[in-house]
C-alpha cells in the first residue's frame, strides 16, 4: 500500500470499489486528457486525475484522495453508507468493455501579435538594467542577448515620452514567440519592487507557459529549476554557472507560483516517438516564503500520485542565508549559498526571516 500526502494528511491507496474514471463518468463529469496518464475535470480544471492510481488532486481547494473522497468534495456524498451504496450501483451496471470518454482541452486565450508591439536593437537601457540593478554580470547578459531570450521595446506616450521595457521572451516548442515578462528600465516614482514596471505582454498564455531556456550540449536537461520570476532564474544561474559547467541545466520561471505553466512545461519533455524524457530531478526554487512553500507542496502532491514521475527526484532549494527571500536578493545582498531539501521534508527548511536582513 503507497502513501502519498494529501493536504496536511496522508492518503493510503486502497483497492477501491470502483474505477475513478468511471465514477465521474457515470455521474456525467466530463474528462479531459492532461499531460502523461493523468486528466482533468472540464468544470474544474484545478481538479486533476490519476487513473494508474485511482486518485486525485483539487490544486484549488486544496484536498485530494480516492473515490470515496471525491464523491464528498465534489458531489456532496458525505454518508459512507450513501457512498457504498453508490459504488455498487456503478458496479453492478459496469460493461467489462468500459472505456472512460474523454473530450480534448481547449485554452482559450486572448491571441498574442508579435507586430503589436516595437523593438529596438539598442539593448543599452536593458543591458543598464539587468547590470546596474540587479547585478546580472555582462557574460550573461551577452549570453541572453545571442540566444534573443531578451529584447528591448520601445512605446512612445501621448506626450511623446519613450518608455524602454525589457522582455524576457517566451517561445513555444517550435521555437516560435508566443508572450513575455516585461520589467521598466526605468524607475518611477511610485510602484512596487522599487518603482520598476512588471507585467505580462498582452496575449501571453499566461498560466499555461513561461520564460525557459536551458544550458549544456543535449536539448532536454537532467535537472529542472524552477522559479517565480526570470530574474531569479538568470540570478540562480550566475550563482552556480562554474557548478553548472558541462551540465544540461533547464530553467523555468512561471511568473508567480502556477502549476498549470510547470504541468504544461513537461509536456515538452515528450518525444516525436513517444518518448517522455524527463529530466532526473525537479528543483522547485520559488520564493522562501509561504506562499512558495504551499506552491512547493502542491507540486509534490501533483507529481507523486503520476507513475511517469516516479524515478524523479524532487527537491526544495532555498537559500542557506534566511534573511534573503528571492535569488536576486541572495546575489545583490545575501551570502550565497543553496539549501538543497527532498521535497518530502519540505517542512524542515526555515522560512524567510524578514527581522534579520
Amino acid at each position: 500500500m503507497s502513501k502519498f500526502p494529501i493536504g496536511n494528511k496522508r492518503y493510503s491507496r486502497v483497492k477501491d470499489p470502483i474505477d475513478i474514471m468511471e465514477y465521474l463518468e457515470y455521474m456525467g463529469h466530463d474528462v479531459a486528457k492532461f499531460g502523461h496518464g493523468q486528466y482533468q475535470l472540464v468544470a474544474h480544471d484545478s481538479l486533476k486525475i490519476t487513473p494508474s492510481k485511482n486518485a486525485f488532486y483539487w490544486f484549488s481547494r486544496g484536498v485530494g484522495g480516492g473515490v470515496f473522497e471525491l464523491m464528498t468534495v465534489l458531489d456532496g456524498i458525505t454518508a459512507k453508507k450513501d457512498r457504498i451504496k453508490l459504488a455498487r450501483e456503478i458496479r453492478a451496471q459496469r460493461g467489462q468493455d468500459f472505456r472512460p470518454r474523454q473530450i480534448e482541452l481547449q485554452t482559450a486565450t486572448t491571441p498574442f501579435e508579435l507586430s503589436e508591439f516595437s523593438f529596438t536593437n539598442d539593448m543599452t537601457a536593458s543591458i543598464n538594467y539587468l547590470h546596474d540593478v540587479r547585478q546580472i554580470n555582462q557574460k550573461i547578459i551577452d549570453s541572453l542577448i545571442k540566444a534573443d531570450l531578451v529584447r528591448q521595446e520601445i512605446r512612445h506616450t501621448h506626450d511623446n515620452q519613450t518608455i524602454r521595457n525589457l522582455w524576457f521572451v517566451w517561445y513555444d516548442e517550435h521555437h516560435n514567440i508566443i508572450g513575455a515578462d516585461i520589467i521598466g528600465t526605468q524607475s518611477r516614482q511610485h510602484g512596487k519592487r522599487g518603482g520598476y514596471f512588471h507585467g505580462i505582454a498582452k496575449g501571453s498564455p499566461s498560466g499555461q507557459a513561461g520564460f525557459h531556456f536551458s544550458i549544456g550540449p543535449q536539448p532536454f536537461p537532467d535537472k529542472l529549476y524552477v522559479f517565480e520570476s526570470p530574474i531569479d532564474a538568470i540570478s540562480f544561474w550566475q550563482m552556480n554557472d562554474q557548478t553548472f559547467n558541462g551540465q544540461n541545466i533547464g530553467f523555468l520561471s512561471i511568473s508567480g507560483v502556477k502549476v498549470h505553466t510547470l504541468a504544461n512545461h513537461l509536456q515538452a519533455f515528450y518525444t516525436d516517438n513517444g518518448q517522455y524524457l524527463l529530466p532526473s530531478e525537479i528543483h522547485i526554487a520559488v520564493d522562501n516564503d509561504k506562499t512558495g512553500r504551499e506552491f512547493a507542496k502542491r507540486i509534490l502532491a501533483l507529481l507523486s500520485v503520476s507513475e511517469a514521475f516516479e524515478s524523479v527526484k524532487l527537491y526544495l532549494d532555498t537559500p542557506t542565508d534566511v534573511s534573503q527571500k528571492d535569488w536576486n536578493d541572495v546575489l545583490r545582498y545575501g551570502k550565497w549559498g543553496v539549501r538543497q531539501t527532498e521535497m518530502a521534508a519540505v517542512d524542515t527548511v526555515p522560512l524567510y526571516q524578514a527581522n534579520n536582513k
